[in-house]
């Protein structure tokens, strides 16, 4: 018996905001009969059933007054032809396909599955795990595995007008200024499944033009990339953007140590004595005459990078003041011991870099407390004072990062009634982070420094976290000299995506570090 269902060509559905979605899609399934035998559908009793399946992540629900069990109607024109139709909602982005059978008889009437895509009109790409602002070369290039002296992650998510993540969407990752032969490429780039990203020039004869790669998000809506350190020194920045919308940009410096000799040191009067030293940082003034106004000067502070300046920011004389982390500085313990420090700048050109004098600074303490400026903010959630052990970071067995909490929305509403601000999507929250102990490295006292940065998806996120590493975090035992404690520190501070400084900070927490395995 020549019988065919067949589902109509499905057009695509386009949605601003995947959890109201308005407006809905007609699907129409055609049951065509030869006219032979006696399995001719019956218009008010046959009912034609619809079948929808994610391929992989697409959905759509049912409309109001409408079935998956839909009645069967004949064609006025054309008495062998029959039509099903269900109205359709979208429920989830991504591909979804559609099939179906007369209700009980799937076998001769069998519609095969045809597909469409559920699409957002608008998609916006959002950088939600900036990569490090810097790494130093290497001899053995950096991979996805190696630790977080060679390698980085940059995350994007995509997000539509309502905030809902976007699976299986396209990013367009754009590499400035990158060197594309494998001789002379800075850095070496890989996917969220770990495979080298090849690198070609946008304009083929020119192997240091930019550069334009693709990646498609996963189900929670992140494109990842990781950006690995080699040999070759220069200065990636990163642009993501979707098919509609372009996001911000992020930057590495792939950096040797090398002491420069082109470019004047930076200034800086701080010390020698910081025994009485609270502030969280301190000024230091960039020299960079003839600098572009599209090029950037990295401040370093003992091989760490503290802050960017644009070249559009700098004076008549081509100087800028900026600061650097006093928590970088090493402090000797009197005056009699003071610690050596190298304070430098590196200027970007074209994509390579070019490093200025450095300026040395002997300085002793010991450095106390640092209390950080306009603390109206937090406190953090978690940690809130109470112990960090082994508990805290080997969760059945493994061993896992520390996330830590904060929350913004109470933020939001300290920051409008105190500054008039409005705390925004693309904001920055960098956390201060301070790990003190016996250390498993050498079994020496140290006290580590570190620093993490968020952007903001969501000023409303009453749980907003930044993860530290488990290796940042691990190693951590009690003091042999009693005179010492096993301290975790940690503040944050807020940035708005249009400044370069803090407007506000939180309060200190402290407590009790214990992370290192005996």
């Amino acid at each position: 018996m020549a019988v065919s269902a067949v589902i109509n060509n499905i057009p695509n559905i386009m949605v601003s905001n995947i959890s109201s979605p308005a407006g809905s899609q007609v699907i129409t399934a055609t049951l065509t009969y030869d006219g032979n035998g006696n399995d001719a559908p019956k218009p008010g009793t046959d009912r034609f059933t619809f079948i929808f399946a994610s391929n992989p992540n697409g959905n759509v629900k049912v409309a109001s007054g409408s079935s998956l069990d839909a009645a069967i109607t004949q064609d006025s024109a054309n008495p062998n032809v029959y039509t099903a139709s269900i109205t359709v909602i979208a429920a989830a982005y991504g591909v979804c396909s559609a099939s179906g059978n007369k209700t009980g008889d799937s076998t001769q009437w069998l519609a095969s599955a045809t597909s469409f895509s559920i699409l957002p009109s608008v998609s916006f790409p959002v950088i939600t795990r900036n990569p490090s602002p810097a790494l130093q070369v290497s001899p053995v290039p950096g991979t996805p595995d190696s630790d977080a002296t060679l390698v980085t992650q940059m995350d994007v998510t995509v997000t539509d007008e309502g905030g809902n993540p976007i699976p299986d969407s396209s990013v367009t990752f754009t590499v400035k200024d990158v060197r594309t032969t494998s001789a002379t490429q800075t850095g070496v780039f890989y996917s969220a499944s770990k495979t080298p990203i090849s690198l070609a020039p946008l304009t083929p004869q020119d192997p240091r033009s930019d550069s334009r790669f693709a990646q498609a998000t996963n189900k929670l809506g992140v494109a990842t990339i990781f950006i690995a350190t080699n040999q070759n020194p220069g200065y990636l920045r990163i642009f993501c953007e979707t098919n509609t919308i372009r996001g911000a940009s992020a930057f590495v410096y792939i950096f040797d140590t090398a002491f420069g000799t082109e470019l004047e040191a930076p200034d800086t009067d701080i010390g020698p004595d910081l025994s009485n030293y609270t502030d969280t940082t301190f000024p230091v003034t960039i020299n960079n005459k003839n600098t572009s106004p599209n090029e950037f000067i990295a401040l370093f502070l003992n091989n760490k990078f503290q802050n960017q300046i644009a070249g559009t920011n700098l004076n008549e004389n081509g100087s800028a003041l900026t600061v650097a982390n006093a928590a970088d500085l090493n402090v000797g313990s009197s005056s009699a011991k003071p610690q050596n420090n190298f304070l430098y700048t590196i200027r970007t050109s074209n994509g390579d870099l070019i490093n200025s004098k450095t300026t040395l600074l002997q300085l002793f303490g010991p450095l106390p407390t640092p209390n950080p400026k306009n603390q109206i903010l937090g406190p953090l959630v978690d940690p809130n004072g109470g112990v960090i052990n082994l508990g805290s970071i080997f969760i059945q067995g493994n061993p896992t990062d520390y996330t830590t909490t904060i929350d913004l929305s109470k933020d939001k509403t300290t920051l409008a009634d105190k500054m008039s601000y409005t705390l925004k999507q693309n904001d920055i929250v960098t956390l201060h982070a301070t790990f003190q102990s016996d250390f498993q490295s050498d079994d020496n006292f140290q006290v580590n420094p570190f620093t993490y940065t968020k952007t903001i998806t969501d000023p409303t996120d009453s749980a907003f976290n930044i993860i530290i590493p488990f290796d940042d975090i691990s190693g951590y035992g009690t003091p042999k000299d009693p005179k010492r404690s096993n301290l975790y520190k940690m503040y944050y501070e807020i940035t708005p995506a249009s400044a370069t400084t803090p407007i506000a900070a939180s309060s200190l927490t402290q407590g009790v570090l214990s992370t290192r395995v005996i």
